[in-house]
């Protein structure tokens, strides 16, 4: 067992590392540069699926409450 504050803190940083995660994903594939539109498409979606299990996991770990 960990007191409220402590598991409330570490809560936040968890939320933090995606938020960071999902920010850094996307400014490193704005920074690529593609030989072609297939490939920055591809390379798109890949991102735009990790976004989107940073954001599901951001708003599960959020609705966690501690006694």
């Amino acid at each position: 067992e960990i007191p409220q504050g402590v598991a409330n803190q570490l809560k936040s940083q968890y939320i933090g590392a995606y938020r960071d995660t999902r920010t850094k994903v996307r400014m490193n594939f704005n920074d690529m540069d593609f030989a072609n539109a297939v490939e920055r498409d591809s390379m798109e979606q890949i991102v735009e699926d990790i976004e989107r299990l940073c954001r599901d996991c951001e708003n599960e770990i959020g609705r966690y409450r501690f006694l």
